[in-house]
């Protein structure tokens, strides 16, 4: 039933939530990323520190020892080396900051875009829904008038076709044949079925004949 169908739809948001997810998974990345380049950033602080340390004291005259200088030297290409690797690292991850910080911007643009399309989508299924529920309302009152108007007995057999027929009780007369089941239809009984007084039924399947 289209109600069951548009309820289905109003209670569904899932565009709208994979799009949500979108905007807290980038957020996430950049995080991560923050503080990955924070670590690193942290680590080249001390590792600049380091080097100026066994700068400061190589070039302090106060060593003499030519091991001891060779040790210090060593260190300090050393130091020289990681400093340049970390320095490369901190570039990647500012590049890959960039790249998400810009993925994140797109994901909350197809949020605002989604969100404005969901709302316009649910405002129309609201009135579709408006207008079945009248609609349903106005066919309720007419079949109710209609059983009305019925004789108690008229209305017993087509209750009793109803079952029986699997809801299928009346049957159109279409180029003299019962649009149920085909079967070819006496003018007697076409001409029983425009009677608004009595009932006419196919001799086939035994539904109700209409000719209109």
């Amino acid at each position: 039933m289209r109600i069951s169908e548009i309820d289905i739809l109003l209670e569904s948001d899932e565009t709208l939530k994979s799009a949500q997810n979108r905007i807290t998974e980038n957020k996430k990345a950049i995080h991560a990323q923050e503080n990955q380049l924070n670590a690193i950033s942290s680590e080249l602080d001390d590792l600049k520190i380091k080097q100026k340390t066994s700068e400061n004291s190589m070039y302090s005259g106060k060593i003499q020892s030519p091991k001891e200088l060779q040790d210090l030297q060593n260190e300090i290409d050393f130091l020289k080396k990681r400093i340049a690797s970390i320095n490369n690292s901190e570039l990647e991850i500012m590049i890959q900051i960039d790249a998400s910080e810009q993925e994140l911007a797109n994901a909350e643009n197809d949020f605002v875009r989604i969100k404005s399309e969901t709302a316009t989508t649910a405002s129309m299924l609201k009135g579709e829904k408006s207008k079945l529920d009248l609609e349903i309302a106005q066919a309720l009152q007419q079949r109710q008038a209609t059983v009305n108007s019925i004789t108690s007995e008229n209305l017993a057999i087509y209750q009793r076709l109803y079952q029986s027929k699997r809801g299928v009780v009346v049957s159109k007369i279409i180029d003299d044949a019962c649009s149920a089941c085909g079967t070819h239809i006496r003018p007697a009984e076409k001409q029983a079925s425009n009677n608004p007084t009595q009932m006419a039924y196919c001799s086939s399947c035994g539904r109700i004949l209409s000719s209109g």
